[in-house]
């Protein structure tokens, strides 16, 4: 599923594999195995027992521990 911002949801297809290789990396990180987030709309991180993010729609997504390291240098330069 892709969610879009005005709250729209497209069916694809494609694994996310083929959509992050097309996506600019500078606007789209892949964050866990089931999530690809576009950084524009990340509102903030939170660590603890729990590492997810804060989407600008209010969803809470998981940072899996496999992304954590390189989310978090990418996270420091935002």
């Amino acid at each position: 599923m892709l969610y879009l911002v005005d709250n729209q949801r497209l069916t694809s297809s494609k694994k996310l594999q083929d959509l992050s290789s097309v996506l600019s990396p500078e606007v789209f990180f892949r964050i866990h195995h089931s999530h690809l987030i576009n950084l524009h709309h990340l509102v903030e991180y939170k660590n603890g027992s729990r590492n997810y993010v804060v989407m600008k729609d209010g969803k809470e997504l998981d940072v899996s521990k496999r992304k954590l390291s390189d989310f978090l240098k990418l996270f420091k330069k935002l």
